[in-house]
């Protein structure tokens, strides 16, 4: 038969045990009734305790740090709830503040499911047992002093967590300002004999390319071209490494504006003016003016160089809102890649595309990412192989 409270209330008024009936749904537990020795134990009215959410309106009458009995009390009522069976919680120090003073009170609580015909819980049953006069004063205060130590532990833990932390940091920025040390060394001093390389073939080509066969002709070049990628490949390192070294210098950046300039200038270089560029009106944002004219550099060229092949290649520059975030894209229709290898798109030397395909030292991303992950944003990338690619961009003042 299923429980009727009217029909029981005379019983659980007179009941000693301090007792709440709880109506439970969803993930309130609503006070449906309370027995006067519930009242007399909280020293709490009748008032404030009917229809009332234990967890969210009592608890914070009864605890001054309520806190850590919402958690005990949530946990307990979940337990029942998941195996229909009465739970017992661990007996709990509770500091209560009402007309007469402030009291420390030793409590446990109980939790009991009460069924209706259909298996479901329709009622729980919240009983409180004061266990304070069960305690001589020495556990008290050990109990107390229990506590003290496992948060002056958890203090000490989460100290010594935040040095090791900052170790870990100061070493992360040693060993990353050693590389960037090392590569700028590196690259400056292979430049000089590149250089060397690049300017003795050129005069074996202009003065002796007619005594060489056509082997030999073509080995030669081949050192040339070679020494000129090297070069390109050193140059694009020192910029990667120089940027690393830079603390961005912030100001209100007309992207729109100066994504135009970038484009008109790669265009110029390759002659070649057959790209529809589409920008949206005043994007502008709070970055490194410098920085950003070299990200948009390195996007735009690889917008140019992955179209190019297209009949009417379109690029497109605006903003989109996704998970309420602001960000700035830059689109083309050219060949794309594969989305499978997308998480290899932003290192240095990988290249989702041959040599022979598209020219490139694989630095160019690498360099938008760091520029990217110094203004705090981040980037990432969208494509279907022959449908082109779309880079997404924030910043860290967007939001």
């Amino acid at each position: 038969m299923m429980l009727d409270l009217a029909e029981y209330k005379s019983i659980f008024e007179i009941l000693p045990v301090p007792s709440l009936v709880l109506a439970p749904s969803g993930g309130d537990a609503r006070v449906a009734a309370a027995n006067e020795a519930y009242l007399d134990v909280t020293r709490l009215d009748r008032s404030q305790v009917l229809n009332k959410d234990l967890l969210a309106d009592l608890v914070p009458l009864l605890a001054v740090k309520s806190e850590s009995l919402k958690s005990l009390l949530a946990v307990s009522i979940a337990q029942v709830k998941k195996r229909a069976e009465a739970h017992h919680t661990d007996i709990e120090l509770c500091r209560i503040a009402d007309s007469s003073g402030s009291r420390e009170c030793f409590w446990q609580f109980t939790h009991t499911p009460v069924m209706n015909e259909a298996g479901e819980i329709r009622y729980l049953i919240h009983t409180l047992e004061d266990m304070t006069d069960q305690f001589t004063e020495r556990e008290k205060q050990e109990r107390k002093t229990r506590k003290v130590r496992t948060r002056s532990e958890l203090q000490g833990e989460n100290e010594d967590l935040e040095m090791r932390i900052a170790r870990k940091m100061a070493q992360y920025e040693a060993a990353s300002e050693e590389l960037n040390d090392f590569i700028y060394s590196v690259s400056h001093d292979l430049r000089a004999p590149l250089r060397r390389i690049d300017g003795f073939s050129q005069e074996l080509v202009n003065e002796y390319l007619d005594q060489l066969d056509e082997t030999g002709a073509h080995y030669l070049k081949r050192v040339r071209q070679g020494a000129q990628d090297m070069g390109n490949l050193i140059d694009d390192l020192l910029k990667l490494s120089r940027i690393s070294r830079r603390e961005p210098e912030f100001e209100e950046v007309d992207i729109s504006r100066l994504a135009k300039t970038v484009f008109d200038d790669l265009i110029e270089l390759k002659r070649d003016n057959g790209i529809d560029l589409q920008v949206e009106k005043d994007l502008r944002v709070e970055a490194d003016r410098g920085l950003v004219k070299a990200m948009l550099t390195n996007l735009l060229s690889n917008a140019i160089k992955f179209s190019s092949g297209e009949e009417q290649p379109v690029i497109q520059i605006g903003t989109t809102i996704r998970d309420t975030k602001k960000l700035f894209f830059i689109k083309d229709n050219g060949v794309g890649f594969d989305p499978r290898y997308s998480d290899k798109l932003f290192n240095a030397f990988d290249r989702l595309h041959s040599q022979k395909e598209f020219e490139g030292s694989g630095i160019g991303l690498a360099t938008v990412k760091r520029i990217i992950n110094l203004h705090g944003g981040e980037i990432w990338a969208d494509s279907t192989p022959g449908e082109g690619a779309t880079f997404y961009f924030n910043f860290r003042t967007e939001t």
